[in-house]
């Protein structure tokens, strides 16, 4: 699981700074291609972290710590510098949510099960990162461990919603999901596919809050970094 975590890291800061501080249309594209692996992983980490454990309360404690700084940042990069990423660009919030589904799921009671159909719709209606998308993603990982199903069900997944139809149906195609959603790159997603194919169910050793500190880190750097070039 280390590896996985250092390639979803790494990815990631690539994504962020060829869509903030790239200008040229090609080398940008590269790096939002390279970035589309990111997401999934972080998923799968949420879905391995929750399947593995001991302490689901604290888990999500620290999540939502994470959360609730990144988003403190956003506000103040927000009345800082007006740039807004407030709730939208916060990759917390839909691990979090993910992480809430999985927990509900886990109890097997049909009015709990019902009750991650609101988390869904609110990921869509406040337009967090990935949307509904990001949450599904956490809980096909996290309820099935089959390589070939959850392969199935990951390209369902994204058929429904990067091409659109399922949006456009209920009419609530938005904003984020056009940035998110409107290239055909985020298809480049489904390679995370292989390195989640050699993970072998170890988790390593990683410093847990390392994460916590680098993403709202990063984000202010990369912000600073496009104020002065």
């Amino acid at each position: 699981m280390k590896w996985i975590k250092w390639i979803a890291i790494v990815t990631m800061t690539i994504d962020h700074v060829g869509a903030f501080l790239i200008a040229d249309e090609t080398a940008r594209l590269v790096c939002r291609v390279i970035g589309r692996i990111a997401y999934p992983l972080f998923a799968l980490m949420i879905a391995e972290g929750y399947r593995h454990t001991h302490d689901v309360k604290g888990y999500f404690i620290r999540l939502l710590i994470g959360a609730a700084i990144s988003e403190a940042v956003m506000a103040v990069i927000w009345f800082s510098f007006g740039i807004n990423f407030f709730l939208q660009a916060n990759v917390f919030l839909p691990l979090v949510l993910g992480l809430t589904a999985l927990m509900l799921f886990s109890t097997k009671k049909w009015y709990a099960c019902l009750a991650v159909l609101p988390i869904v719709v609110f990921a869509e209606w406040v337009h967090t990162s990935y949307g509904a998308y990001g949450i599904l993603l956490i809980v096909l990982f996290g309820l099935i461990g089959s390589l070939p199903i959850r392969t199935i069900g990951f390209v369902l997944l994204s058929a429904v919603f990067i091409d659109w139809p399922l949006p456009e149906l209920l009419g609530i195609a938005n904003g984020s999901q056009i940035h998110v959603f409107e290239k055909w790159y985020q298809w480049v997603a489904l390679a995370s596919l292989i390195p989640i194919g050699f993970y072998d169910g170890t988790r390593g050793r990683f410093n847990k809050w390392f994460f916590y500190a680098y993403y709202p880190l990063h984000l202010i750097a990369i912000v600073l970094i496009g104020m002065v070039i």
